[in-house]
């Protein structure tokens, strides 16, 4: 409830609310390949000036990871909140946490553009700009992860933590269901990521070839919220 009550207050003064990433960003790939330049800016209604996460709280849903890739700032909700009660103040106050870094054992600070509101260009092209990390630039991924059964219109999980690479900078990032299944050879590969649970069977099943660096899934989000390619957990 209190969702719809925002989304009809930032429409009401004039806003839009998107209701995923594919309404302002696509990803789109050649067949179960895509890479940082198949990133487009899609958002069709005039007038938009600026982009933002808008949460309660940091959190590592699909949605606010996707955002800290992109490098579109998150903000907490209590800007609306607050502007709704008079207040004044900017959403540059407002900004909240990347996360929280295993590897440092602490809330990471989020990284954002201070021309993020004020240059067009930027917003239509995140990657024009030199602060945000982009700790996958140009390295060919491939991504194993199990593809969900039935047919949506919706990207599936793992489809949207391939647009995440590729907003990071991946050149390509080939998703596949099984490395049996990879284009070329594993060893071609920058790095390769699958899914937690997979981490013993991969290595099981490899033992004997020469591979990448291969990280998890879960490995992928720290290194999102941290802005580094991260040691190893596999």
């Amino acid at each position: 409830a209190r969702k719809d009550r925002l989304k009809k207050d930032i429409e009401r003064y004039g806003g839009h609310v998107a209701n995923n990433w594919d309404d302002v960003y696509a990803i789109e790939g050649h067949g179960n390949i895509s890479g940082r330049k198949d990133l487009k800016w899609v958002l069709e209604k005039q007038g938009i000036t600026n982009v933002l996460l808008l949460a309660d709280k940091a959190t590592q849903t699909v949605k606010y990871l996707m955002a800290l890739a992109l490098g579109v700032p998150c903000v907490s909700t209590q800007w609306i909140t607050d502007c709704l009660a008079g207040s004044e103040n900017t959403w540059q106050q407002y900004i909240l946490a990347a996360g929280r870094s295993d590897h440092l054992s602490a809330e990471v600070s989020q990284l954002w553009d201070f021309a993020w509101s004020t240059d067009l260009q930027l917003l239509h092209n995140p990657f024009r700009s030199r602060i945000i990390r982009r700790p996958w630039h140009e390295l060919k991924v491939l991504c194993i992860l199990p593809t969900p059964r039935g047919r949506s219109s919706e990207p599936s999980v793992p489809a949207r933590y391939v647009q995440m690479m590729c907003a990071l900078g991946a050149a390509s990032v080939e998703l596949v269901a099984d490395h049996k299944k990879a284009s070329r050879q594993l060893s071609t590969y920058d790095h390769i990521v699958i899914n937690d649970d997979k981490a013993a069977t991969f290595k099981k099943d490899t033992a004997g070839l020469t591979l990448p660096p291969v990280g998890t899934i879960s490995w992928f989000r720290q290194c999102l919220i941290g802005g580094h390619l991260l040691p190893l957990n596999t």
